[in-house]
């Protein structure tokens, strides 16, 4: 039984930019765009804007996440968040950069209330910038850290929300595939917001196409038809402890994979830890890192999983149980909601009873929790370990949207150094990543959309510090 005081950290990757060296992540196939999306053409002005970092609140293996603050425009002074991805990182793997057109195309096209939202994104010639939403009130993580664990209308409340953001990326064909409470922001508001979009897929309608990877001969005693291939995938990601039996197996799988993590989820919420969690024997090398890796071992958490073997500790309600018990069935047929995820038979089970859902979609259910706020820029609800970190603290992010100007500094960039040293290896331009919201740019000037580029550069006097950062400050053009 788990102690309710004490939580032991249970994800492979504790942070908004998915860790990069998972063998789980690099057995995952192409998650791409759709048709339509790769045909809209590229028409394009040019428009400079600012930011300014305030606070590092994030680190995962691919980047780091702040706070910045918008220098001008109509959006001046707005604050918002900034994930930094090494380039190098995504460029290795066609594969890669696919994840990465898919998670801003998300991010940018659609829009809830449940859902983190994008603003900019943005480019060097060695990092791609996001400019989301800042989310202050931190994970869901760090909340189930301090408390051990929720009581059932605590749980009850955020397992709502979760499902209204759920039943809108699955009504949009979208596939989440990495539910877990570090990627369950609480807003000022205290609603929630789901972030981190780098696994999520598109699945094509069935009876409209397929991927490529999801081809195989059916035979007259197989369960699953061909309109449901044409609709699933076979990528195994994801964060181990809430991943659904089917993906680990690499068998076609579709939305319901998304329901077997919202069951781990809220049994995590519940009970303090994954219901199929196995840490790592004392005296063993594997440690959990700074970027917040669990001690897991995997192959006794795997087993678990393709067992579903799990209990529930004394104290958890039996309508949690039931909810739970039906959520984490082996068998997709079996599962609350079903292969195509039915969210209005997970809407009726009974640990709902009570739950207006006109209200919970619209935020008007009053939260258990609201962070107490100081500043707009206060990021007392995230890990010390990230926000005490200030070196690039000041440094300014410069946007200059053009591609013209991109190949200049790609250019410039294979020059070697002054003094005899070496520049670093510019990476390519990724196609489908640049973004300005067209919320803020028809504002701000009667144009259309522009095609971004980046440059990172530091304030006048305090450039140097920030230069042997995790930022490519010299970048300038």
């Amino acid at each position: 039984m788990p102690d309710s005081k004490f939580r032991v950290p249970p994800t492979d990757g504790r942070n908004l930019a998915s860790h990069p060296i998972s063998d789980i992540r690099d057995s995952a196939s192409h998650s791409g765009l759709t048709p339509e999306d790769e045909k809209k053409p590229e028409v394009r002005e040019e428009q400079r804007v600012s930011f300014k970092i305030i606070n590092k609140i994030g680190q995962g293996g691919y980047g780091l996440v702040y706070i910045v603050e918008k220098n001008e425009g109509i959006d001046k002074k707005a604050v918002y968040a900034m994930k930094v991805i090494n380039k190098k990182n995504v460029c290795r793997k066609p594969k890669e950069v696919g994840y990465i057109q898919a998670e801003r195309h998300i991010m940018a096209n659609l829009r809830h209330p449940f859902i983190v939202g994008l603003n900019y994104a943005f480019q060097t010639t060695r990092q791609l910038f996001y400019i989301m939403d800042f989310v202050p009130g931190g994970e869901i993580f760090n909340r189930l850290a301090i408390h051990g664990a929720f009581d059932d209308d605590t749980t009850r409340f955020y397992a709502t929300e979760i499902v209204c953001a759920l039943q809108f990326l699955h009504a949009h064909s979208i596939v989440y595939r990495d539910l877990k409470p570090d990627n369950v922001l609480i807003g000022g508001d205290g609603h929630v917001k789901l972030s981190d979009f780098g696994l999520s897929k598109y699945l094509p309608v069935a009876g409209h196409g397929h991927d490529a990877d999801d081809d195989q001969v059916m035979d007259g005693f197989c369960t699953i038809n061909h309109d449901r291939m044409r609709s699933s995938t076979r990528s195994c990601c994801g964060t181990l402890v809430y991943m659904a039996p089917e993906v680990i197996e690499k068998t076609p799988y579709g939305k319901a994979a998304d329901l077997w993590s919202l069951g781990a989820v809220i049994y995590d919420m519940l009970v303090g830890q994954p219901p199929f969690h196995v840490e790592v024997a004392a005296g063993s090398r594997k440690t959990r890192s700074r970027c917040g890796n669990t001690n897991t071992n995997r192959k006794a958490t795997k087993y678990n999983i393709l067992h579903c073997n799990f209990n529930f500790p004394a104290g958890i309600s039996c309508k949690s149980q039931s909810l739970v018990n039906e959520l984490l069935q082996l068998d997709v047929e079996h599962r609350l909601g079903g292969y195509e995820a039915d969210f209005d038979l997970i809407r009726g089970h009974e640990f709902f009873q009570g739950i207006d859902w006109s209200l919970g979609g619209l935020r008007q259910i009053r939260p258990p929790f609201v962070p107490n706020l100081q500043s707009p820029t206060d990021v007392s609800h995230f890990d010390e370990e990230h926000t005490m970190d200030s070196k690039d603290t000041g440094v300014t992010i410069v946007a200059s949207f053009s591609r013209p100007r991109y190949n200049a500094a790609m250019q410039e960039a294979m020059l070697p150094v002054e003094g005899g040293g070496i520049a670093t290896t510019p990476q390519p331009y990724i196609d489908h990543f640049d973004y300005t919201s067209p919320f803020l740019f028809r504002a701000s000037c009667d144009r259309p959309d522009v095609h971004a580029m980046a440059v990172a550069a530091s304030e006048a006097t305090e450039a140097a510090p920030s230069a042997t950062s995790g930022l490519a400050v010299h970048d300038t053009i």
